[in-house]
């Protein structure tokens, strides 16, 4: 039987294989299931995230572009595409085979992995004592994707932040990103490379330089383009993050602005440097409610509209389940746990512990429940039983 359908949950219950069409062209044939669960091309992606069937704790995000009538030697998905490169407008791919079962219509074989951090490890001193904040995590994060690094105060999360960026030496391990080895700030200094917005907008931007000075500073640093280029391009992120972008605001100071639009401005000075990829560490923490859920939509409908691809750290579940493609839990220096957003916090026990952690309670009642295993999400509470492990 062959069906014909823009009905991914149809798509998932009736068919074994899948031939995906853009443009007139196939771009990506798999196992139903295991294309639904990893898609290699960016165009799959794509439509998987923006089915509200599949993904229904998530806001909708569509891709953004329109089909237009590519060159006869251009990739079709060219326009629309977060990963593409010079050769993608001068070759047409052809659909290969990059794994057994899989093949896909990409001249970069699919969806690549812009960072991989592998074995990280990173002790402290205090005195004669020693203080391990990581502890042999591995961590990617592939283009245009959303993950999530969750997990309880002090487990370690921005410890791993503050080296994938190259901000800490690991005591072992490495960092590569695009295949380059990231040492101090050989990336964070790089355009298109890495950027990170920092927890505190307070501390994060110097109180004393005007608007315009904060959001330039990187540009100035790199010798990025002229003077004149220069201020243009804070005018375009400003705006971006919905702030004004006027002489008379451009010459504030950082001090008299409130912590939500503190925290834009970093966002602004981030997006500046047209990075790949952006390490959010808890930017809405510090926010009320209001202001938080509007930075929060906004960065979201940035990284859709941009395309770079993001690390968000946080230790809210529900805003976790909200954003992210895929989810990284910590725990004690550890990363305990891994997968699609779905599997890791929507399924009940896929996340565990070590055996001797405590036994885990509910929020409901504060209390371990009859039938409850020590360092085991119980199997009948799901994400519930999830958001005990990571307290405010």
């Amino acid at each position: 039987m062959l069906v014909i359908s823009h009905e991914l949950p149809i798509v998932s219950a009736m068919t074994s294989r899948v031939m995906v069409l853009y443009s007139g062209a196939i771009v990506e044939e798999g196992g139903t299931e295991e294309l639904l669960k990893a898609p290699l091309h960016p165009y799959t992606r794509g439509l998987i995230s923006s089915s509200p069937a599949i993904n229904p704790y998530r806001d909708m995000w569509g891709i953004p572009g329109e089909i237009t009538v590519a060159g006869e030697r251009q990739c079709p998905f060219f326009d629309r595409c977060n990963q593409r490169i010079d050769r993608c407008a001068e070759e047409l791919p052809v659909l290969e085979t990059v794994r057994e079962g899989r093949r896909v219509a990409c001249l970069r074989k699919g969806i690549v992995t812009l960072l991989e951090g592998i074995g990280i490890s990173k002790t402290y001193s205090v005195g004669k004592q020693r203080m391990t904040a990581c502890s042999d995590c591995s961590i990617e994060v592939k283009a245009g994707e959303v993950c999530a690094l969750i997990g309880e105060s002090g487990s370690g999360k921005t410890t791993l932040a503050e080296v994938l960026s190259g901000i800490s030496r690991p005591c072992s391990g490495r960092v590569a990103f695009e295949g380059r080895a990231v040492r101090g700030n050989s990336e964070t200094s790089r355009f298109g490379a890495i950027q990170i917005v920092f927890q505190d907008p307070l501390s994060a931007t110097n109180e004393h330089l005007t608007i315009e000075e904060t959001v330039r500073e990187p540009l100035d640093i790199a010798k990025e383009g002229t003077g004149a280029e220069r201020v243009r391009t804070v005018a375009e992120a400003l705006k971006k993050v919905q702030l004004p972008f006027d002489d008379a605001f451009l010459k504030r100071r950082c001090f008299m602005l409130s912590g939500g639009q503190r925290q834009r401005v970093a966002v602004a000075r981030a997006l500046v440097m047209g990075p790949k990829l952006l390490i959010a560490d808890e930017i809405s923490a510090m926010l009320d409610p209001s202001t938080a859920a509007n930075l929060m939509r906004l960065l979201k409908g940035l990284q859709n509209s941009q395309g770079f691809a993001m690390l968000f750290i946080t230790h809210d579940l529900a805003l976790a389940q909200k954003i992210a493609d895929r989810v990284y839990v910590m725990h004690r220096g550890e990363i305990v746990a891994q997968g699609s957003t779905e599997d890791v916090l929507g399924a009940p026990g896929l996340c565990s512990l070590p055996a001797d952690d405590v036994p885990i309670s509910t929020r409901r009642s504060g209390r371990v429940e009859e039938g409850d295993r020590p360092g085991r999400i119980n199997d009948s509470r799901g994400v519930e039983s999830h958001s005990s492990l990571f307290p405010a």
